[in-house]
């Protein structure tokens, strides 16, 4: 289907949608949902928005495309009133459904018809912006889709706790592994998740004054000890623990 062809029938998507728009705001009675002015939890005006911005892509894709234009597309563009009305639904749909889960009540929309000044006059905030998300995902698809997945994410994906989900700490390497039993020297701890340690000790010995250069790396000042002895050199963290070896000369 030919460029000009689209462009044609987007332009009656327009006429048809201004008149819609006609009877909403001055024929409210030839409107047949009996409950007014939403069909279920869904305000009517959504709809609209949402096919009137995805007219509006198509239209921006066809002047934006004047050189370019691909026919395989045509479906794309013949689709757009419906696939944006209907992708406006859901989106409304995913943003009553946050603010009911932050503890909130949507607005409903008010019956407020009659002339133009009386309908803006009467339409709460927050249907304006239901009436704004609508309307920007008729416009924009991709930001459609990156909801939808971000959506599914948060609602399938298994949790896990903190504890779970944080890295244990591990030791990879003592430099030196060994040292002189009067203390004195600083010891390197090098391995992974070392930060957030509390306690760094050497034997029953604790190191004072430690410290947490990286979370690869602790300077630790090596503690008095036993010459000959070979002691356990444990670092805590919140997450865990984890041991190496160390011998006193």
């Amino acid at each position: 289907m030919t460029r000009i062809a689209i462009f044609w029938v987007q332009m009656a998507w327009l006429v048809f949608l201004g008149a819609l728009a006609t009877v909403f705001f001055f024929k409210h009675d030839l409107i047949p949902f009996p409950q007014g002015d939403a069909l279920g939890p869904v305000p009517l005006g959504v709809i609209w928005f949402g096919a009137l911005g995805a007219v509006l892509i198509s239209l921006t894709g066809i002047v934006e495309h004047a050189h370019d234009w691909d026919e395989s597309f045509a479906l794309w563009h013949l689709s757009r009133p419906l696939v944006g009305a209907s992708l406006a639904v859901v989106g409304v749909l995913i943003v009553k459904s946050g603010v009911l889960a932050a503890g909130q009540t949507p607005t409903n929309p008010t019956n407020a018809v009659g002339s133009a000044a009386n309908a803006v006059a009467g339409v709460p905030k927050d249907l304006i912006f239901y009436y704004l998300v609508a309307f920007l995902v008729g416009y924009r698809e991709e930001t459609f889709r990156e909801l939808i997945k971000r959506l599914v994410d948060l609602i399938l994906t298994p949790g896990t706790t903190h504890a779970a989900a944080a890295t244990a700490p591990t030791i990879k390497l003592l430099d030196p592994n060994s040292g002189p039993a009067a203390g004195g020297p600083n010891v390197l701890i090098l391995g992974s998740g070392l930060i957030g340690t509390t306690d760094v000790t050497f034997g029953a010995n604790p190191s004072v004054n430690f410290r947490v250069d990286s979370n690869s790396q602790i300077t630790a000042p090596l503690p008095a000890g036993t010459a000959g002895q070979k002691v356990t050199v444990t670092v805590k963290g919140q997450n865990g623990s984890a041991t190496a070896s160390f011998l006193y000369t």
